[in-house]
């Protein structure tokens, strides 16, 4: 689900990019690297932050409900 998160915001700021930013911009070679480099570097820390989360979350999950078993 993190992955679907990550690629969505993607491509909307792909989306964004060539349809609403300043028309002069859509040909800067510089320019466009330089955004979607960093839209690339923050798709991805969304990825990351997603899943540190969900591992996070369900890791202590299980450790929780087997901690209250008892072996005697």
């Amino acid at each position: 689900m993190c992955a679907a998160t990550s690629i969505y915001m993607f491509l909307y700021a792909g989306f964004h990019y060539f349809s609403r930013a300043h028309p002069s911009a859509k040909f800067d070679l510089l320019a466009s690297t330089i955004y979607f480099g960093y839209m690339l570097i923050m798709s991805y820390g969304i990825f990351v932050l997603c899943g540190f989360t969900g591992f996070l979350s369900c890791f202590l999950f299980i450790r929780k409900i087997y901690a209250s078993i008892k072996i005697d």
